[in-house]
């Protein structure tokens, strides 16, 4: 069987980022939905530890060794190279993968043994800690070959399969939870759900691509200068990795540690509003993953330029609407979604959305280094925006308790983040930041101003003491944003559906108008 016959690619990066933003769509209504509930269920303080068991767990997958981003750079752009060389490639980050899945089973085993020996548990909480770690780490080792057969998936910029396969892995995790939880399950029941549905996840996965690529099977030849490189790569790569997860999962532990377990699901809250935005934006700089990849092995620097200035354009337009949307209402959206108690963390959550906003650049331009061998660059950078981020947390919750720790991720960000990652991308792309702050300025002002008027219309004509008015209004003003923001391509398009309209009604004879070819002008 030959490989499948590839869309054009432009076709093929629009489904795929569809995909991409169905999948998120999927994960956001399923948290929404869920975790106002399953607080309630939990309680507080076990909520509580189930955030910082799943803070312990994002360190563990950590042991990937960054595999994913290798299988898409190695093998991504490589459809016209013989089916042997395509299978060594695949063989040799198969048995890096192998390995990898041995190591995070010991090294999983004592981190969790460490961790609940070391944090002050109560006691009635340490029998489902204990178990219910053994739940994550199971999760994270099940997900190891999934991951391989999702990189294999996205070096052939098919992210639409491997979405689809999230989007089910979410809506079953869904259904699982709900059923547990209704039936008077607890963590160790909500880590168990977790275990099955990624097993799941996987196989399908598998099935998938070893069913559509020739190069996805077992063989016993491998490429000794990629699995050299590999080394190379998967050093930097953990290091980005762990900085990444310092960012994102450290700051729970730090509140943890100076303040109650309360105080961890306050902070929680806001973070996980944070993290949604951040993956939302990322959906569609992920989707340049392979084409960066792709344009820089065929060393096309100018198309590579042109898709760099794509994908920036495109996360900082919804980064920014939803930045401001967040920001104007944290507070009716936490007292309407979580309860009247999480309306202080308002100010929490405004500061975690601008810290959001400045990682998107970084994210791009990070994304782009990765894939043109320039990972160093972006590991020095995430490490001293890691070492940043812990130093000023520390400080910053002395001072002005889980605010502080907030305020320190958007200083480290915007410090070290965009000095050392971003520049370091616009030097290797010769490209001008400020030429690009001139390009995009002005549409982003023009759009700000209207999304800041249907915010202060909204709030004077509707109540926020609904959640449904309240994500009516962020929606409405970041569609607003969108269309005005991307109003030229919106009006090409309207016009380019408007003559393919006229196209069918006059095949099917339902108008005497003449048929219009798409991308034609209209008289």
């Amino acid at each position: 069987m030959t490989s499948e016959h590839r869309s054009p690619q432009s076709h093929q990066l629009a489904r795929n980022t569809l995909a991409s933003y169905g999948r998120f769509l999927v994960a956001f209504l399923v948290l929404a939905c869920l975790t106002p509930w399953v607080t309630r269920v939990l309680g507080d303080e076990r909520y509580g530890l189930w955030v910082l068991l799943l803070a312990v767990g994002g360190y563990l997958e950590l042991l990937d060794m960054g595999l994913a981003g290798a299988t898409v750079k190695h093998l991504g752009g490589t459809a016209q190279k013989p089916l042997a060389v395509r299978r060594r490639i695949v063989a040799t980050l198969g048995r890096a993968y192998a390995r990898v899945t041995c190591l995070t089973v010991v090294v999983a085993i004592v981190a969790l043994a460490i961790f609940l020996n070391g944090y002050p548990l109560p006691e009635s909480l340490r029998w489902s800690a204990t178990w219910a770690g053994i739940g994550i780490v199971g999760r994270i080792v099940v997900q190891l070959p999934g991951s391989f057969a999702a990189g294999v998936l996205a070096a052939h910029e098919r992210l639409d399969w491997v979405n689809g396969v999230r989007a089910a892995g979410w809506l079953a995790t869904a259904a699982l939870q709900v059923g547990v939880l209704w039936y008077g399950g607890g963590l160790i029941a909500l880590a168990f759900t977790q275990v099955l549905v990624a097993t799941l996840e996987s196989a399908a996965l598998w099935c998938v691509t070893r069913t559509r690529f020739d190069e996805f099977r077992w063989s016993r030849a491998i490429d000794g200068e990629l699995a050299r490189e590999l080394r190379r790569f998967s050093t930097w790569s953990v290091l980005v990795n762990v900085c990444a997860v310092v960012i994102a999962r450290t700051d729970p532990i730090v509140v943890g540690l100076s303040l109650p377990l309360s105080a961890v699901t306050l902070y929680a809250i806001p973070l996980r509003i944070a993290e949604q935005l951040l993956l939302l934006c990322k959906q569609s700089i992920n989707c340049f993953t392979p084409i960066f990849s792709r344009l820089h092995r065929e060393n096309q620097q100018q198309q590579l330029t042109l898709n760099y200035t794509e994908s920036l354009r495109r996360s900082l337009g919804l980064g920014v609407s939803l930045t401001i949307a967040i920001a104007w209402q944290a507070e009716p959206l936490l007292r309407c979604w979580m309860g009247p108690e999480f309306a202080s963390s308002a100010g929490v959550l405004r500061v975690l959305a601008l810290a959001v906003l400045a990682r998107v650049a970084q994210e791009v331009a990070g994304n782009l280094l990765g894939m043109t061998g320039r990972l160093r660059i972006v590991a020095i950078g995430m490490v001293v925006t890691a070492m940043l981020n812990l130093g000023l947390s520390l400080v910053g919750i002395a001072w002005l308790g889980s605010l502080g720790v907030a305020v320190a991720t958007l200083l480290a960000t915007l410090l070290a983040g965009w000095g050392i990652v971003v520049r370091s991308a616009h030097r290797e792309l010769k490209v001008s930041a400020i030429e690009l702050f001139r390009r995009l300025a002005p549409r982003l002002a023009l759009a700000t101003i209207v999304q800041l008027l249907v915010l202060a219309i909204g709030d004077a004509l509707l109540s926020a003491s609904h959640l449904l008015s309240v994500v009516a209004l962020i929606g409405t003003s970041v569609a607003l944003f969108g269309l005005t923001y991307d109003a030229r391509r919106m009006w090409h398009v309207i016009g380019r559906s408007r003559a393919v309209g006229d196209m069918i009604q006059h095949r099917l004879g339902w108008t005497r108008v003449p048929c219009i070819p798409p991308g034609a002008r209209r008289p």
